[in-house]
């Protein structure tokens, strides 16, 4: 399994900006663009995202991928 951490704190608390659009036929918001910009709330702003594998974290252990 896979997932996005931050570049410089390895947290997996990121996001990033995107456009969605109402379809009115699916009654659903749909994703129309994913933007480079990448947030991370554990250093409170803007950072590069890296693609990662997944480490389920042990029993209470905080789950911070160092990259």
């Amino acid at each position: 399994m896979k997932t996005y951490v931050c570049k410089a704190c390895g947290s997996d608390q990121v996001s990033r900006d995107a456009w969605a659009s109402w379809d009115v036929h699916s009654q659903k918001w749909e994703l129309e663009s994913v933007f480079d910009q990448a947030f991370c709330s554990e250093c409170d702003g803007e950072t590069t995202i890296v693609k990662t594998n997944y480490v389920e974290p042990k029993d209470d252990e905080e789950l911070f991928i160092h990259v």
